[in-house]
C-alpha cells in the first residue's frame, strides 16, 4: 500500500472512531475501485492472519479495528469490487470473529 493510501486509511479510521460514516462514504466515493479494494483487502488480510493463527484474544481486544475492517470490506462489497463468492468467503472471517465475541460475553 502506498504511503498516500495508508494516510487515507488512517483518516478513515479517525472518521470511523468518530462514527462519521457519511464523511467516510463521501471520501471513499471519490476513490477508484482498485484503491477501495486494496484498502479492504489489506485490512481483511491483517485480521485473517491473526484469526488463522488462532490469536482470538488479540482480535477480541481490538474489536474497534475489526469493526473498521468489516465496514471497509462491506463497503467495497456493496460497491461491487468483489465477486459474490469472493465477498462471501472473505466476509466469513468477520462473521467468525463476531461469533467469538458474542460467545465470550
Amino acid at each position: 500500500m502506498t504511503e498516500e493510501l495508508n494516510n487515507f486509511c488512517t483518516d478513515l479510521k479517525d472518521l470511523f472512531m468518530q462514527q462519521d460514516f457519511e464523511q467516510m462514504e463521501k471520501q471513499l466515493a471519490v476513490r477508484d475501485d482498485e484503491e477501495v479494494r486494496e484498502l479492504a483487502v489489506y485490512q481483511h488480510d491483517i485480521l485473517a492472519k491473526y484469526y488463522g493463527e488462532e490469536k482470538y484474544d488479540l482480535l477480541l481486544s481490538h474489536l474497534n479495528f475489526v469493526a473498521f475492517a468489516s465496514y471497509l470490506f462491506e463497503y467495497a462489497g456493496g460497491r461491487g469490487v468483489f465477486l459474490p463468492a469472493e465477498f462471501k468467503q472473505g466476509f466469513q472471517v468477520f462473521l467468525d470473529i463476531y461469533e467469538l465475541a458474542k460467545n465470550r460475553k
